[in-house]
């Protein structure tokens, strides 16, 4: 008798009973359906338990995922927000530096023309 893939053949005269008494074998039938449906709740059991630890993990490992990725992602902003700061500093002091390089001129070329409007003054009259 072959009743699913967890019961085995087993000798006919214990699936015949008593001298063929079918009383026995519905008994028989009964217990090999009995086995079949613990083994299939046993393997459902598992597999559910399964399934749960395996989400557990699956959702353990995507938060892992997401809060090294926000680590990382915050990083990078800082490093940004660091170089864009720094780049801002040096535009300032290439701008200071430009015009105190501006007014130095300025400041020359009017000392020069004063020294020259000096000497040329009392020329010209």
């Amino acid at each position: 008798m072959s009743n699913g893939s967890n019961i085995s053949q087993q000798a006919d005269r214990f699936t015949q009973g008593e001298e063929g008494n079918s009383r026995w074998n519905t008994h028989f039938e009964k217990v090999a359906r009995l086995e079949e449906v613990v083994n299939s709740l046993k393997e459902t059991s598992a597999t559910t338990n399964d399934i749960t630890a395996s989400e557990l993990r699956t959702q353990k490992e995507i938060s892992t995922a997401i809060s090294e990725s926000e680590k990382k992602i915050t990083g990078s902003i800082k490093d940004v927000e660091h170089k864009v700061e720094n780049a801002i500093k040096e535009v300032d002091e290439k701008h200071k530096s430009f015009y105190r390089w501006l007014i130095g001129i300025i400041i020359s070329i009017g000392a020069t023309i004063m020294t020259v409007g000096a000497i040329l003054y009392p020329k010209l009259q």
